[in-house]
């Protein structure tokens, strides 16, 4: 097939709906296969960032692929760096196997080079192959250095869990934000790829975030000490995600939930084609890596959920993080991602920047 005249050019407000269309046509693949729906804006998410990138690949008739990029200052072994988040990656399927995907990433690049930008970080889907491919080194693009992989636990608000009275759980408030910019900063000091806090950055990143407040943190005290707190953040009000495929253990988990649902206090079970009602518990901060609070905290927020119309909610950690033990009690399902980072910089070799002399953290990359 003879492929139309392809132009990558920064999105524009009138390719809104193609792109909400195009996020259609490319749902994630997973136990659970959804798309993501940012109606009535697609580059809403992108606002929140300072010098945010949306490239679309564009025939005359129609938007054939698109690609983000975020950008943020993070800290790598004492040293700040402007860091590139790439995602969006979405090609339509009529223009796979074509040089669509290798042209946007070619010029996004290209941008990135010509920019304050050090370095690119990706998550990918384990088993995604067309995607790791890339991180091979393709095309002008250099080879990506593999970082942590990381695991997207799915679990389901069912059962209430017992605190230990040694921990007081509360909500945070304004009065709160000088102890947890300190607790962040404390606990982003073993990570590379970790921003730094000021009451007011921290002030103003809860602000610019759609659907979080400063409420839906809970804070974690022992002895009066903060020692964890973690936010509840539901993002319906930015994207949601809709529901286009089960596996097969996934259906048998929905059975086994309708089953139990008129016995227990349950959500209705995710059906195909409605949107997921889920909560992504964002922004762990621990003292020491207590586990025993870290335990504690998600007990809060598993029980705080509960009744609340969530078919589950999302917590991200490192593959290797012993915390994951701590999740083995509930009723889960695990999404795993390979990282990778790219180097942005002329005559600069990835390994260069010693990204992983830490274990690496890649929440905030993972928000397109």
């Amino acid at each position: 097939m003879k492929m139309p005249d392809i132009t990558i050019k920064n999105a524009i407000p009138e390719d809104n709906s193609q792109l909400i269309e195009l996020s259609k046509q490319c749902p994630m693949d997973g136990d659970i296969k959804a798309y993501i729906d940012r109606n009535p804006d697609f580059s809403k998410i992108y606002q929140i960032f300072d010098n945010p990138i949306l490239l679309v690949s564009k025939s005359q008739k129609e938007i054939a692929g698109c690609l983000g990029a975020t950008h943020q200052d993070v800290i790598v072994n004492n040293s700040i760096y402007e860091m590139a988040a790439w995602g969006d990656f979405k090609v339509s399927p009529s223009y796979r196997g074509t040089r669509v995907a290798i042209d946007m990433l070619e010029e996004l690049y290209n941008i990135e080079l010509q920019s304050n930008t050090k370095f690119a970080v990706v998550s990918i889907l384990r088993g995604n192959k067309k995607s790791l491919s890339f991180t091979k080194g393709k095309g002008k693009i250099p080879k990506a250095q593999a970082l942590d992989d990381y695991v997207f636990y799915s679990i389901l608000p069912f059962g209430k869990k017992k605190i230990n009275k040694d921990y007081k759980i509360a909500n945070a408030n304004e009065n709160n934000l000088d102890e947890m910019a300190l607790l962040y900063n404390h606990y982003y000091e073993q990570y590379n790829l970790s921003p730094r806090y000021t009451i007011d950055s921290l002030q103003e990143l809860i602000k610019n975030l759609p659907g979080l407040k400063l409420s839906d943190f809970l804070l974690v005290r022992k002895n009066r000490k903060l020692v964890a707190c973690l936010a509840r953040w539901d993002q319906q009000r930015l994207q949601r995600y809709v529901v286009t495929e089960f596996s097969g253990k996934i259906k048998l988990l929905t059975t086994s939930y309708t089953l139990l649902k008129p016995f227990f206090e349950m959500p209705a079970a995710p059906q195909k084609g409605n949107t997921l009602r889920f909560v992504f518990l964002s922004f762990l901060a621990l003292r020491n890596n207590d586990r025993h609070a870290f335990d504690n905290l998600i007990k809060a927020c598993h029980n705080s959920l509960i009744g609340q119309n969530y078919a589950f909610y999302n917590i991200c950690l490192r593959e290797k993080d012993p915390l994951g033990n701590m999740l083995k009690k509930y009723i889960s399902t695990k999404v795993y991602t390979h990282n990778f980072a790219f180097s942005t910089t002329y005559n600069k070799n990835i390994t260069d920047f010693k990204l992983t002399q830490k274990p690496v953290h890649i929440e905030y990359s993972t928000f397109i």
